[in-house]
């Protein structure tokens, strides 16, 4: 009798302690899910009538405890709502710290005249890039996919637009974050 009793207590405190650890790696998720994002910068590498090479600084914030690896991505990148590249990597391993803020640089080529119709809107669109930046709408658009040793979170999704020059003026405004759940009646 003393050792059935042993036993069911012994069951209880194992089970208990698994709940516990359930109930965490839970609540871990739940938040892994409510990251944030935005675009740091954008940088010109190259911009005229025949090719367009761009470096695109993405963050992304973990408000979760754990920490988490990304292991790719798949992004569309668009130009006055106009999609003008995909960019992609399944080979990714960048390190995602808990309560931190991620960096993926990825470069975008394209061709101009393969999206804007005319050599006048591509003209156009060269000089607010360099002279009119707040009538530029830059957007990123996508998933990204992220792991925790047994947990992967498949289709990070992105959705993220705004003018270049607002990326320019607010690189270090942590305000500016867009973020996938409402937490508290914000975001």
């Amino acid at each position: 009798m003393k050792k059935a009793l042993i036993g069911i207590t012994l069951l209880a405190g194992i089970g208990t302690i698994g709940y516990g650890i359930y109930k965490l790696l839970k609540e871990q998720v739940k938040l892994l899910e409510s990251y944030c994002w935005k675009v740091k910068d954008v940088i010109i590498r190259k911009f005229d009538l025949d090719n367009v090479n761009l470096t695109i600084i993405l963050l992304l914030k973990n408000q979760s405890d754990i920490d988490v690896e990304l292991t790719d991505y798949n992004l569309d990148v668009l130009i006055d709502e106009k999609v003008v590249a995909n960019v992609y990597n399944t080979t990714m391993k960048t390190n995602w710290s808990a309560r931190s803020v991620s960096e993926i640089l990825f470069d975008v080529n394209f061709n101009p005249r393969n999206f804007f119709t005319s050599l006048k809107q591509v003209t156009n669109l060269a000089y607010r890039v360099y002279s009119e930046p707040d009538n530029v709408i830059i957007g990123v658009k996508g998933t990204v996919t992220a792991k925790h040793s047994f947990i992967k979170i498949d289709d990070i999704a992105v959705d993220y637009s705004t003018t270049l020059k607002s990326i320019q003026e607010d690189s270090n405004d942590d305000s500016s974050y867009e973020c996938k759940i409402e937490q508290n009646g914000t975001k």
